[in-house]
């Protein structure tokens, strides 16, 4: 027999069981008025990326 914390007889862990599904139904079913508001897509600044290039030549270092 598998170890339970609750030592409930069976009648009544199987009662408890659909009352914890019974409630995990009802749960799941209501709505939830959660809005998220993200920021604005911000473009990336290529200046950044245009310079990489030439910074790794200063460097004396010809790979990427």
């Amino acid at each position: 027999m598998p170890y339970q914390e609750i030592n409930l007889p069976l009648p009544l862990m199987l009662l408890l069981l659909v009352a914890m599904i019974i409630l995990l139904i009802i749960v799941a079913q209501t709505e939830v008025p959660i809005t998220i508001e993200l920021p604005e897509y911000k473009e990336p600044d290529n200046a950044i990326q245009e310079r990489y290039g030439a910074y790794i030549q200063s460097q004396g270092k010809y790979y990427n």
